[in-house]
């Protein structure tokens, strides 16, 4: 994993070996990565190695913080296929502590890609519960309500920072965008269009 400063055309090398999925805390300063024992978290400037944030012998990938920057979600390859976990994260100013991750998301179809909204009531997913990757939305905490946002499949969703419009990537290469309002405890999307 490496970082480039663009105005300073300069890479830093963060961490080595097998390592992916690099996602960027709130602030910036710490990237978390899927690393062979789980999670692992490193200095986004590169002056600390890598150190666990997880441990699991199953596979985690790191996808999303909150907007607080207290919970990271990610996915876990289990028994049963992918879900999606939460797990709490503390900064002391020097190291990433992890509390104890919990289940966001388990079903027996594939759930994976979480992203928290800007103003975190909301996480966005791709699931194959209709035997196609699609984008759905969960509230958060969950209450059991669900809203598919994709008719067309999709892939991974990012939401845009004005928290009026969620966008992502189908699986033939094309962005697509949808706005939404929320009524109440309900999240209602428009019909999806080309970006």
């Amino acid at each position: 994993i490496v970082t480039y400063d663009w105005q300073r055309d300069a890479k830093t090398r963060v961490a080595g070996g097998v390592s992916s999925n690099a996602v960027w805390s709130q602030d910036g300063r710490y990237l978390v990565f899927r690393s062979e024992t789980g999670i692992s978290w490193a200095r986004a400037d590169g002056s600390s190695n890598p150190e666990p944030l997880t441990n699991s012998k199953f596979a985690q990938i790191p996808s999303s913080y909150a907007p607080d920057g207290k919970r990271l979600a990610f996915t876990q390859q289990g028994s049963n296929g992918l879900d999606i976990w939460i797990v709490p994260v503390e900064d002391n100013g020097k190291v990433l502590r992890a509390g104890q991750p919990e289940a966001f998301l388990q079903t027996p179809a594939n759930e994976m890609n979480p992203a928290f909204s800007p103003d975190g009531r909301w996480i966005a997913y791709r699931s194959f519960e209709s035997g196609t990757g699609e984008i759905y939305v969960r509230s958060f905490p969950d209450n059991g309500s669900k809203w598919q946002v994709s008719n067309s499949g999709g892939v991974v969703a990012v939401w845009a920072p004005n928290g009026r419009e969620l966008f992502w990537r189908t699986t033939e290469q094309q962005i697509m965008v949808a706005g939404y309002t929320v009524k109440g405890d309900s999240f209602v999307p428009d019909k999806p269009r080309l970006w």
